[in-house]
């Protein structure tokens, strides 16, 4: 529902409310399951994505061949690319993520710049903001 959404697929089991939400989601049959919510949520959904939740504007945007990611807020998982299995909740969680692994991001700008770094836990407004590479890190509280 939404000028453009769902506009190019080949897949099932998808859910686009919002302009182009899913909007690219038609390289695979594998790209099935995933929920799009807002402006371009999921919007370049490509290669074998599949059960993603995006929630706000922008959320996941670019999307390529990614399972199991949820985001909520605008701009949430933004530049995820083959990231899996990440929680991303409040505005800018995990934006530059591209490729890191089982992150649960909570707060505004938590974790804004990770884009390798796995199993990490960031839970305040930006939290881990400047961290782009850490595995396994813990981090609780209003951090700038």
């Amino acid at each position: 529902m939404g000028a453009n959404a769902l506009q190019s697929t080949s897949s099932n089991f998808n859910i686009a409310i919002g302009d182009s939400a899913l909007y690219s989601n038609a390289t695979s049959t594998t790209n099935a399951h995933n929920i799009g919510i807002g402006h371009s949520a999921l919007k370049n959904s490509t290669g074998g994505s599949a059960n993603n939740i995006a929630i706000g504007d922008y959320s996941q945007y670019s999307a390529a061949n990614t399972e199991y990611n949820i985001s909520i807020g605008v701009n949430t998982l933004n530049k995820n690319e083959t990231g899996d299995w990440n929680i991303a909740i409040g505005h800018g969680s995990l934006y530059y993520n591209e490729s890191g692994d089982d992150n649960t991001s909570i707060g505004t700008a938590a974790m804004l710049q990770n884009v390798f770094g796995s199993e990490n836990v960031a839970i305040g407004v930006s939290a881990m903001q400047f961290s782009d590479s850490t595995f396994e890190n813990t981090a609780v509280g209003f951090v700038l």
